[in-house]
C-alpha cells in the first residue's frame, strides 16, 4: 500500500469512513485536545521525525463551561486549513510543515 492510501485509511479509521484528500481535519468541530491524541498516533505510525505542529494555531480549544451550557461556541473555520492531502505530504516527507 502506498503512503497516500495509508494516510487515507488512517483518517478513515480515526475520523470518518467518508474522508477523502480534500477533507479538512481541523474543522471547527474537532478540538485541540482530541487532535493531540490523533496526531500523536499519526506521528508514530508515519515516523514523522521533524518539524513542530503548533496545535493552538490550527485547532479550536475546548469550550468553556459557559459555552457548553449556552451552545454559544463559535463553529466557524477561523484557523488555517489542514487537509488530508497536506497530511499525505507530511507523511511522505516525514516532517511537519505548515500548510500554504
Amino acid at each position: 500500500m502506498n503512503i497516500r492510501d495509508e494516510v487515507l485509511l488512517f483518517f478513515r479509521k480515526n475520523i470518518s469512513k467518508n474522508v477523502d484528500e480534500n477533507y479538512i481535519i481541523n474543522n471547527p468541530n474537532y478540538l485541540g485536545d482530541e487532535t493531540n491524541l490523533l496526531l500523536e498516533d499519526f506521528i508514530k505510525k508515519f515516523d514523522i521525525q521533524s518539524g513542530y505542529l503548533e496545535v493552538d494555531k490550527y485547532f479550536n480549544k475546548l469550550p468553556s463551561f459557559w459555552e457548553i451550557i449556552t451552545f454559544s461556541r463559535d463553529k466557524k473555520q477561523k484557523y488555517p486549513i489542514i487537509t488530508v492531502s497536506h497530511m499525505i505530504e507530511v507523511a511522505k516527507r516525514k516532517e511537519w510543515f505548515d500548510p500554504e
